[in-house]
């Protein structure tokens, strides 16, 4: 059995549509889209257009992650409309604003997925993990505190745990539970700009799990990002997003350690904070980098 996990699309079509093609190419008879479809990205609802698509007609199976969350409180009378929270969240206010009649579909998606049992042996799935879909699995994530991941929500410890959340793919075995960590389709954040997904295959009573990078047209993206609302209409926290695509690498926390808080006091603006962090890292407005390729 072959199955592919993809994970934290955001936004960026031409990247997905490589996964696609790619996973389609390998014979994939099963694939879990583990969260993050929507957000940080241009085309949010295109992504989720071919998502649920697949959904439909192929039965994949699709997952909640914390940037669908984050676009669906926007619907909560209680979620700030202004203020300093609010431009540092401007993106999902822009996002939600975006998908308009797939947020239902998208409500509907549930935290986890349980693949039927093979012999026995079953394959969970979550955004990030079972302690929420904020709760990353990394490299370096000690083995105590994976034990807890991979077996909370009363469940015991699967035979196969899939996850993404983190856009760092990897693998890693606790006790007798392989783990893969699809990375990021949409923006990798370990410095391979590649789209990346795992490939999950049970043979012979045992799991295997690689991970598959994918080239794609990062130049139909990068126009993407220009030529849509994205940047004018997300806020100056866009250009920073723009960067972790990219990149490859993540900007946004730097800029929260240095920054956030003084945006949530008052002292600075956001557009303040976003204008002297570029300077600082000499990063170059979005249409002016090198368009050499990255890799």
């Amino acid at each position: 059995m072959k199955i592919a996990v993809i994970s934290d699309i955001h936004g960026n079509r031409p990247a997905l549509e490589a996964v696609i093609a790619d996973l389609e190419h390998w014979g994939a008879e099963q694939v879990i889209v583990a969260g993050d479809v929507i957000n940080r990205g241009p085309d949010s609802p295109g992504c989720a257009d071919i998502i649920m698509g697949h959904v439909r007609e192929q039965g994949w199976r699709a997952i909640l992650g914390n940037h669908e969350e984050y676009v669906l409180s926007h619907a909560l009378p209680e979620t700030p409309t202004k203020g300093p929270r609010f431009e540092i969240n401007r993106i999902s206010y822009w996002t939600y604003h975006q998908m308009n009649s797939h947020l239902p579909a998208v409500a509907a998606w549930p935290l986890q997925v349980t693949l039927p049992a093979l012999e026995g042996s079953e394959l969970h799935a979550y955004h990030a993990s079972g302690r929420g879909t904020r709760d990353g699995i990394w490299l370096d994530t000690p083995e105590d505190d994976l034990r807890a991941q991979v077996a909370a929500g009363g469940l015991c410890a699967p035979a196969m745990y899939c996850t993404g959340h983190t856009h760092w793919p990897l693998i890693r075995r606790i006790d007798s539970t392989l783990i893969a960590n699809a990375g990021s389709v949409g923006t990798p954040a370990d410095g391979d700009p590649r789209a990346s997904y795992a490939r999950v295959s049970y043979r012979r009573g045992e799991w295997q799990a690689e991970i598959r990078r994918v080239d794609y047209d990062r130049r139909a993206t990068h126009r993407a990002y220009l030529e849509s609302d994205f940047l004018p209409g997300c806020g100056p926290l866009a250009l920073l997003l723009y960067h972790e695509w990219w990149l490859a690498d993540y900007v946004v926390p730097s800029w929260a350690a240095r920054y956030q808080q003084a945006v949530l006091d008052g002292s600075l603006t956001l557009a303040q904070s976003v204008s002297r962090f570029m300077r600082e890292e000499r990063l170059p407005l979005p249409g002016q980098e090198d368009m050499s390729p990255r890799r």
